[in-house]
């Protein structure tokens, strides 16, 4: 064999050697990503009594009697098969305003398809369930905002609508095929809801993460 043939594959080897190195690091990395979010964000009712990071709502205070009422509220978790994601809202049927209609649905995306840059987190307060970023802090202290719930939202490149959501609405009092109803439709961008700010800054980081390492680019329009 020349000694051109050889040098060639060894070249070719160490090439490829080097694709496999890189690939299984980031493989590592992306396992890791979603097992902190998963073990953090979802609920683990084999393990513990902790609802886990997805279980929001907005509550009535009642100043005279130092209490409160949950008006609305959600039930969000997470799954993945590699870099497709789906997040599930359900209802929290302790809400108030849930008694008489409620809804639950899917939001599926793959990571890929997801500008890292359009990765936000904004908080909320959960009496009124006001975004925080709308009034000045005087106006969140006389209004009695507690801005400590988040949203972390995340929008496609170019903001196409390639997140597929499965809807199912339910009527309580009404019988018959108007009794609940279902929906597909497609979105452009994805939430998901927190109970604790310092907390959606940290899933946020460890999220846009995974997002880059399954290829997730900048869109032009984001």
């Amino acid at each position: 064999m020349k000694l051109q043939s050889i040098v060639k594959i060894r070249a070719i080897c160490l090439i490829a050697t080097f694709i496999l190195v890189v690939g299984c690091k980031v493989n590592h990395q992306l396992t890791d990503d979603f097992a902190w979010m998963n073990n953090t964000y979802n609920p683990h009712k084999e393990i513990s009594d902790a609802r886990g990071h997805g279980a929001t709502g907005w509550y009535s205070r009642n100043v005279q009697e130092n209490t409160e009422s949950l008006e609305f509220g959600t039930i969000e978790t997470f799954s993945n098969e590699g870099c497709k994601f789906s997040i599930r809202h359900e209802p929290d049927m302790a809400a108030r305003l849930l008694r008489e209609i409620h809804s639950d649905s899917i939001s599926k995306v793959d990571l890929h398809d997801i500008d890292p840059n359009s990765i936000v987190v904004r908080t909320y307060s959960h009496y009124g369930g006001f975004a925080c970023d709308r009034y000045s802090q005087s106006e969140r202290d006389n209004m009695n905002m507690s801005c400590d719930h988040a949203e972390m939202v995340a929008v496609t490149r170019n903001a196409e609508p390639l997140v597929s959501v499965d809807s199912h609405t339910v009527w309580e009092k009404l019988v018959g095929k108007d009794h609940e109803a279902y929906g597909k439709d497609r979105a452009s961008k994805i939430d998901l809801e927190f109970d604790d700010i310092d907390y959606a800054n940290k899933f946020a980081n460890v999220f846009r993460d995974a997002v880059k390492l399954c290829g997730g680019i900048k869109g032009a329009g984001n």
